[in-house]
């Protein structure tokens, strides 16, 4: 059993992979419910620096600036 927690963007509800909806209606994985329940991006993510960037990223975009 899974111990990470994902917020289910269908049922607005914190849950166990196990009991999830639609899987590309997730956000997480979160280490607790508390965690899921309060789903905005954590300092972890918002922290990221530009040299943490994928190296294999291509922007489709870029290509027409």
């Amino acid at each position: 059993m899974s111990s990470d927690w994902f917020w289910d963007v269908d049922r607005q509800v914190a849950v166990r992979v196990d009991n999830a909806g639609r899987h590309d209606l997730l956000i997480g994985p979160y280490a607790s419910q508390a965690d899921a329940e309060v789903w905005m991006p954590s300092t972890t993510w918002t922290a990221r620096s530009a040299s943490d960037a994928d190296d294999d990223w291509v922007d489709v975009n870029s290509a027409y600036d």
